[in-house]
């Protein structure tokens, strides 16, 4: 995941699972509109250990990083969440 930060310029950190379906289909168009590349979905149920490491306690949970540093943490499910995004792409 450091890497991943580390090698874009802006990216997005989305920490998931399958019970947000809904959220999950509109960031999944999302990411294909803006570029694959620059997001990385994490779903709590298979990397357990990475959200145990990060001491993530809500999902779900968007992290948007610019330059390497957190520049938007956004919790929970919001109407326009797609809107919110685009402002940092």
């Amino acid at each position: 995941m450091d890497n991943f930060i580390k090698n874009n310029r802006v990216c997005l950190v989305y920490f998931t699972n399958g019970n947000f379906t809904e959220l999950n289909n509109k960031i999944s168009g999302l990411q294909h509109s803006i570029s694959d590349s620059k997001f990385m979905v994490i779903d709590s149920d298979k990397d357990f250990g990475l959200i145990d490491t990060l001491n993530i306690k809500s999902i779900p949970l968007i992290h948007i990083y610019k330059n390497g540093k957190l520049i938007e943490e956004i919790f929970g499910t919001y109407s326009n969440i797609c809107d919110i995004i685009r402002l940092h792409f």
